[in-house]
């Protein structure tokens, strides 16, 4: 690809990097209404349950008093607690039942928001099992994750992918990080555990492809990684890139421990760190496309635009613009 400012290709991706920056933000807008992600340390299902682990502060008064010995204890406990530490003792009961309340309420909230979701995946199942046009089907399932703001990698990205809809955004794949190919002993089942947005796909590029952690798979020369979970996007094809944010992103997605996947950690832990690095880095790994859009369509554009969408002013307020859209 020419270098050369004027040159289609370079404009296309710039377009590209520019929509999948603004839908990750339009994503994270989206999400802040609501619980967020799950596994996210910033969502409020996690603020919820930090709060619940996390030791209460102690309430305000005085030292605790040591009990008193000898003849000022035997009259301590003939004639009862002195005004002020029967004081004491009042507020640190209010305090104590004032701590119970609140750990109840947080509880009380956790479930709602479980249940909250159990019944979104539930609806969200009946869209995606109906069969027909993937688009669409993501298109309905964005719609409703944009009501409530809860969902993980996989419901943002379907929000994303709406966004990215209503303003013409070429090529665009819903990818989830399928399963490793060749895995090894013990991992048979390990999978990417991961979903994201691919803007500029090329419209030849099949519905599976292969990849690893050094080399990105053959998605074409404008293809854009637009990750609101992850609250990334960069160029596809840019090796130092995908290197870097997709070890990040697997890390986390696995919960692998710190520096598994950095070679200067791995070789400095030892023989079987580096032998666990050598494993996951070199080893490749299905991506398989779940929604695909390879070019626009004004029906399926009015209807993102029509459904779900309860922030016009993201839209409206948005600058520069892409093909005559607001971004």
């Amino acid at each position: 690809m020419s270098a050369h400012p004027g040159d289609c290709g370079m404009t296309n991706l710039t377009q590209n990097l520019i929509l999948a920056e603004y839908a990750v933000k339009y994503v994270e807008t989206v999400m802040s209404k609501g619980p967020g992600a799950f596994n996210r340390p910033e969502s409020v299902m996690h603020r919820l349950s930090a709060e619940i682990r996390s030791a209460p502060p102690r309430p305000l008064h005085g030292p605790d008093l040591p009990p008193q010995q000898g003849l000022f204890g035997t009259i301590g406990r003939f004639l009862g607690d002195s005004a002020w530490v029967a004081a004491q003792k009042a507020r640190t009961r209010e305090y104590q039942e004032w701590v119970a309340k609140r750990d109840d309420a947080l509880r009380e909230k956790t479930a709602q928001i479980g249940k909250a979701r159990e019944d979104q995946e539930a609806k969200l199942r009946i869209t995606l099992n109906q069969g027909g046009d993937s688009a669409l089907n993501a298109i309905l399932c964005a719609s409703l994750v944009e009501r409530t703001g809860l969902g993980n990698c996989g419901e943002q990205s379907y929000v994303a992918f709406k966004y990215l809809v209503t303003k013409g955004a070429p090529g665009l794949a819903i990818m989830d990080w399928d399963s490793m190919l060749n895995p090894p002993k013990g991992a048979d089942k390990l999978t990417g555990n991961h979903t994201f947005v691919v803007i500029g796909m090329d419209a030849t590029a099949p519905d599976l492809t292969h990849g690893s952690l050094l080399v990105p798979p053959a998605w074409g020369e404008n293809a854009v990684v637009c990750d609101p979970w992850y609250h990334e996007w960069f160029k596809a094809e840019s090796v130092n890139d995908w290197q870097s944010r997709m070890k990040r992103i697997l890390s986390e997605t696995l919960g692998l421990p710190a520096g598994a996947l950095d070679k200067a950690r791995a070789n400095d832990a030892g023989t079987e760190q580096t032998k666990y690095y050598a494993q996951n880095l070199l080893k490749t790994w299905r991506f398989k496309r779940l929604a695909f859009l390879p070019h626009g369509n004004p029906d399926l554009t009015k209807l993102a635009c029509m459904i779900g969408n309860e922030l016009p002013t993201l839209h409206q307020k948005r600058a520069p613009h892409f093909r005559g859209m607001a971004l």
